[in-house]
């Protein structure tokens, strides 16, 4: 019984663990990507033209 309960201890502690560095990673990311990310100019985006898009043609 002591093999199993250690186990299952090794395990829970795992997840928990495995949960607070994913936790940590994204908010890690979180504070540094406010710092990179560059205020986006939206009037100078490209509009693209519907027949120039890849795909499957219509025309025959």
């Amino acid at each position: 019984m002591g093999l199993g309960r250690s186990a299952l201890r090794f395990l829970i502690l795992g997840a928990i663990s495995a949960l607070l560095v994913a936790l940590g990673a994204r908010l890690w990311d979180e504070i540094l990507g406010l710092h990179r990310r560059e205020p986006v100019d939206w009037s100078e985006q490209i509009e693209l033209d519907q027949t120039v898009l890849p795909g499957i043609s219509i025309r025959s």
